[in-house]
Formats: C-alpha cells, sequence, structure tokens
C-alpha cells in the first residue's frame, strides 16, 4: 500500500514539474486524490482504516419464545354463493324441458364472535451477566 502510495506522489510529483500550475494532490480523510486545475478526482489510494473497536458491553443475545393467548374475535358477516337449482318437466309433446327453479345468488350468513388461541413469538434476553 505504502509503495502504491509513494509511486502515484512521485509520478504525480514529476507531472508537476512541467506544469506546476495545472497538477497537485490532496490527501485527507478519505484518501490521495489527484487535482488537475481546480477539479480534484476522486481518491486514487485509500487508505484502509482498521475497524473501530467497541467500547463497553457486548450486544445482548436474544432468543424469541412462543407465548400462546386466547383472543376475541368478533362476529361478522361471510357471503356464501348459493347456486342455482334446476329441475326438469315435460312439455305437451312429451319432450323433457330443463328448466330453473331458483337463481344463483349470495347469501350473507352471520358468523358469532368466538375466542381464538394465537401464538405469537416474544423477544427475550438470553444473556447472562457476570459480574
Amino acid at each position: 500500500m505504502r509503495i502504491a502510495l509513494l509511486t502515484i506522489v512521485l509520478a504525480l510529483s514529476g507531472l508537476s514539474v512541467s506544469a506546476p500550475a495545472q497538477v497537485g494532490v490532496r490527501i485527507d480523510n478519505r484518501g490521495v486524490s489527484a487535482c488537475f486545475g481546480n477539479a480534484c478526482r476522486t481518491p486514487v489510494v485509500t487508505r484502509a482504516h482498521p475497524r473501530p473497536r467497541r467500547v463497553g458491553r457486548r450486544p445482548a443475545r436474544v432468543r424469541y419464545e412462543p407465548v400462546t393467548e386466547r383472543v376475541w374475535v368478533d362476529g361478522y358477516y361471510n357471503d356464501v354463493h348459493v347456486p342455482a337449482r334446476w329441475g326438469f318437466r315435460y312439455d305437451s309433446c312429451g319432450r323433457r324441458i330443463r328448466y330453473c327453479i331458483s337463481p344463483a345468488r349470495i347469501e350473507r350468513v352471520w358468523v358469532p364472535g368466538r375466542w381464538v388461541t394465537k401464538t405469537r413469538y416474544v423477544r427475550v434476553s438470553s444473556r447472562r451477566y457476570c459480574r
């Protein structure tokens, strides 16, 4: 990493001898950037920062436990499809004819309220702290 950084700096400084006002190198917290005129480009070489260390306690380990509870469900209307009823009869010539006794329809049926057992999962801390 240092060799690449040194190579880039030397290459840019070599260019700056021929054109001192147009080429520059900017080093900031994002890395090393090459500047040409007034416009600085994206970082050429970025420094690898070590991962920051955590301070304090480690986060608690959690687990989920099932909890069953009785819940009241209110009554509601349910739409039920009732198919058509068909029948047969005979005409004056003795031929069998199909006819509709009652047409298809939708009936609203009341479903009364009831108790239902539901299971949900609750977050529980499982970490034991030693002091």
